[in-house]
């Protein structure tokens, strides 16, 4: 048995030694985006591929830390560990940029209409295993040792902050007093409680035309990275991932007769 180096980025809490399996209900957290992705896969695996094995009961790995490290920090509560699979196990090797290119697909529904035929042909350059220019490699085995424990619990929602203020607000001024409370420091801690209590209910701002879907998006990354819009680094899942862990900031895009317009939450 030849054993691979490789990584995984999992929930449970396992130590040294220990294996992992399929967690079989890994789907359940996801959004309508997610669940759609992993049906179009399952659909053109069951019709075209039926020799390959099915997602739902696989764990997923990866032998590239960097890609390994970037879905630890853009998911909220896992572990990153180092793990050992069996090399002649591997019952698929896959591109989880193809994955995340179907999932940015289907988020443009808030835009604009999902070209399905498109997610079906990225699924199946998954299925063949074909690779983007940059791919994120994903091995799908029924089972992995731990050997060592790399990252504890991670904090998705500190990681979102810190990119939000890692900014230089001198190139946009407006934007963290839009969508931060926190960050004018006139205000108390009663009154950031406070508003952080109503988050929801606060007005939005006027709507804020551009130039272009592409200047609308580029705006909506940059008050809220990695989410709403489908453009997560690596992983679609990150989008609706931040939606759950950072929910006071709120951002809508929208077409109106040709006019790209966004807005978001107002401060008080």
């Amino acid at each position: 048995m030849a054993l691979k180096q490789c990584y995984r980025v999992d929930r449970r809490d396992v130590a040294p030694g220990g294996e992992l399996g399929a967690e079989g209900d890994y789907q359940s957290g996801f959004d309508n985006v997610g669940k759609q992705a992993e049906t179009i896969l399952e659909a053109v695996r069951a019709s075209e591929f039926p020799g390959k094995p099915q997602r739902a009961n696989c764990l997923f790995v990866t032998d590239d830390s960097e890609c390994a490290e970037s879905y630890w920090r853009t998911h909220h509560k896992r572990y990153l560990y180092e793990v050992t699979v069996d090399e002649d196990a591997i019952m698929h090797r896959g591109d989880m940029h193809l994955v995340d290119a179907i999932g940015a697909e289907l988020k443009r529904a808030m835009l604009a209409e999902p070209d399905q035929a498109k997610c079906r042909e990225l699924a199946r350059k998954y299925w063949r295993q074909e690779e983007t220019e940059k791919p994120c490699p994903e091995f799908l085995v029924d089972r992995a040792r731990v050997t060592r424990r790399l990252r504890d619990l991670s904090d998705l929602k500190a990681y979102i902050r810190s990119q939000i203020t890692g900014y230089d607000p001198a190139d946009e001024p407006s934007i963290e007093s839009m969508i931060d409370p926190d960050s004018d420091p006139s205000r108390d801690d009663a009154g950031k409680a406070d508003t952080a209590k109503s988050i929801h209910d606060l007005p939005w701002s006027d709507w804020r035309e551009a130039s272009s879907e592409a200047d609308a998006i580029k705006f909506g990354r940059r008050v809220w990275p990695e989410a709403i819009v489908g453009q997560a680094p690596n992983h679609w899942e990150a989008s609706f991932a931040v939606d759950n862990a950072a929910r006071e900031r709120v951002i809508e895009v929208k077409n109106e007769d040709g006019r790209w317009l966004v807005r978001v939450r107002n401060r008080i």
